[in-house]
Order: structure tokens, then C-alpha cells, then sequence
């Protein structure tokens, strides 16, 4: 089963989002999104700075950040950084967070 979670996984009316393991996460920053929004991250991801992962935390009204013991590309189980344990939890607590947040 393909797990790649590195894009963002948007609920289909935009009420919850999900973002795995972005490198890229000062857009979020300067222009936290409206909804509310889960983080996955590997704690040896060398792509995120924990600086920005913690000013994340506070910019956005509704955030859970969940850090994993993997690296990046954890949930991607066509990469050698593949983590099983932290891909089906990451994909659990998604589900859960999306579905929580869709109504």
C-alpha cells in the first residue's frame, strides 16, 4: 500500500488539513491557513527547523503537532526512510484529526 504523505492532505471542503513532514513550512508562518491544521514530523528530519515547528504551534488557532521517531519521508513506503510504526500512526491520528474536523 502507497503511503505517501509528504503533500498535504486537504478534507474535501477545506474544514482540516493535514501536513506531513513539509520542509517548507514558513508559508504557514507568515500566512497561518484558516483551518485547522495537523503536523507530522520525524524527530530526526534534518528538512524542518524544530524552531519552525515550534512557532507553528503558535500561529495557528487549531494545531496538533505529533513528532515521530523516523526521519523524513517516514510515511513514503517506496523510500529506504520508510518507518512502518510511525506511518500507521501518523495515518491514524489523520484520519481521526480530518474526520473530527469535518463537520
Amino acid at each position: 500500500m502507497q503511503l505517501d504523505l509528504e503533500e498535504v492532505i486537504i478534507d474535501t471542503v477545506a474544514k482540516s488539513a493535514v501536513s506531513c513532514y513539509r520542509a517548507k513550512l514558513t508559508n504557514s508562518l507568515d500566512v497561518p491557513p484558516k483551518c485547522p491544521m495537523q503536523f507530522c514530523f520525524g524527530d530526526t528530519n534534518m528538512m524542518t527547523d524544530p524552531d519552525v515547528i515550534n512557532r507553528l504551534g503558535n500561529s495557528i488557532s487549531v494545531a496538533e503537532i505529533h513528532i515521530y521517531l523516523a526521519g523524513h519521508s517516514f510515511a513514503n513506503d517506496a523510500m529506504d526512510a520508510y518507518v512502518t510504526d510511525a506511518a500507521m500512526r501518523a495515518l491514524g491520528r489523520s484520519v481521526s484529526f480530518l474526520n473530527t474536523h469535518r463537520r
